[in-house]
C-alpha cells in the first residue's frame, strides 16, 4: 500500500483556546491521506464548538460522556480507526508539516513496518524557553527505560509516536492512569519486542508551559506506578524515577517533605544525583518560597555595567 491512510488520534479536555491552532498543524501536513479523530473528554468549554466550526471532511469529533482521563480519550480513538497507521497528538501541540510524510517514509523502509514505533525530535517551547528533545535516540543495547528516565537526553513524546494501528490496538493506554501513562506504553512495548526508529528532526512542538491544567503539572505521588513497574526497570531508571516521577512532583506541592528528603538520599547515594544537587533540592524542601527565591537572588552573580 503506496499512500496507506493515517488516522491522527488527538484527545482534548478544555483546549477551546488551543484546539483550533493543533488541528491546523495536522490540516496543513503535506502528506494528505489522514483523518483526524477528536475525542472530546466531557469538556465543559466550547471545545466542542470550535471544532464544529473546522469545515474539514477528514475530521471526526467523538464526545465522550464523562471525564475519563487521556488513556481512554486515545484508546477510544484507536478503536474508531480506520488507518493503517496511528499517531497520536496531545491538544496543546503541533505538528511540522512534514511530519506524517518523513515518518511514514522512515516505517516504510523498516523490513517490518507493523512492528515499528517511530518517534521524533521535539522543539519544546516555555516559561521563556525554547531547546531540543531528545538530544539523540536511543542506542540499540540501551533500555527504554533508561533512554526516558535517566539524565536529559532521551524523550519519546506520545504527541511524536506513530506506529501500525494493529499495533496501537495490541497495546492500548492503561485506562487507569492519568500520569505517566506514556511511559507505561513504552515499557509495554520494548516488552513486546518492538523495534524504535527515531528521526533526529524536530517535527512538531511540544509546548510545555506552566498552564495549570496541564496534566503533568498535577500534584501526584509515582511510587504505586513505580512498585507497580519496576520489574520493567534497571536500577539506575528506578533512582531516576524517583526524581522525575516523585520527588519533583512532591517538592512543587510542597507535600510529604520528609519521604522527599528519604528519596533524595536514596538517589544520592545511587548517584543520581550529585552532592550539590542534593543541596538545591533540601533547600527547596525546607525553605520558604519567598526566602528561597531571595537564597537564589544572592546567590546568582551580579552584571556589572560596561
Amino acid at each position: 500500500m503506496e499512500n496507506p491512510l493515517v488516522s491522527v488520534i488527538i484527545p482534548v479536555f478544555n483546549r477551546a483556546e488551543l484546539i483550533e491552532r493543533t488541528i491546523d498543524s495536522v490540516l496543513t501536513q503535506s502528506y494528505r491521506n489522514i483523518e483526524i479523530i477528536i475525542v472530546d473528554d466531557a469538556s465543559t468549554d466550547d471545545t466542542l464548538s470550535v471544532v464544529k466550526k473546522i469545515d474539514d471532511p477528514r475530521i471526526k469529533c467523538i464526545p465522550l460522556e464523562q471525564n475519563s482521563g487521556p488513556s481512554t480519550a486515545r484508546n477510544t480513538g484507536v478503536k474508531l480507526a480506520q488507518g493503517r497507521f496511528v499517531a497520536f497528538l496531545d491538544s496543546d501541540d503541533e505538528w511540522d508539516t512534514q511530519k506524517a510524510h518523513l515518518q511514514l517514509t522512515a516505517i516504510n523502509q523498516q523490513s517490518n513496518p507493523e512492528n515499528v514505533v517511530c518517534y521524533t525530535q521535539a522543539t519544546i517551547v516555555g516559561n521563556g524557553k525554547t531547546y531540543l528533545l531528545p538530544t539523540r535516540g536511543k542506542r540499540k543495547d540501551e533500555s527504554v527505560g533508561d533512554y526516558v528516565l535517566r539524565g536529559n537526553h532521551g524523550a519519546i513524546s506520545t504527541s511524536s509516536i506513530m506506529l501500525a494501528h494493529k499495533l496501537a490496538l495490541a497495546n492500548p493506554f492503561p485506562a487507569d492512569q492519568k500520569v505517566f501513562e506514556d511511559w507505561d506504553l513504552l515499557l509495554r512495548l520494548e516488552e513486546n519486542g518492538v523495534s524504535w526508529v527515531y528521526l533526529d528532526r524536530p517535527l512538531f512542538i511540544w509546548h510545555n508551559d506552566s498552564r495549570g491544567n496541564r496534566l503533568s503539572l498535577s500534584e501526584h505521588d509515582g511510587s504505586e506506578w513505580l512498585d507497580e513497574h519496576k520489574h520493567y526497570l534497571s536500577k539506575q531508571a528506578r533512582l531516576a524515577f524517583l526524581m522525575k516521577g516523585i520527588v519533583h512532583p512532591l517538592l512543587r506541592s510542597r507535600q510529604r517533605k520528609l519521604y522527599s528528603l528519604k528519596l533524595l538520599f536514596f538517589a544520592f547515594l545511587g548517584n543520581e544525583v550529585t552532592f550539590t544537587q542534593l543541596l538545591k533540592y533540601i533547600a527547596q524542601i525546607f525553605l520558604p518560597p519567598a526566602l528561597l527565591t531571595n537564597t537564589k537572588a544572592l546567590l546568582l552573580p551580579r552584571r556589572t555595567n560596561p
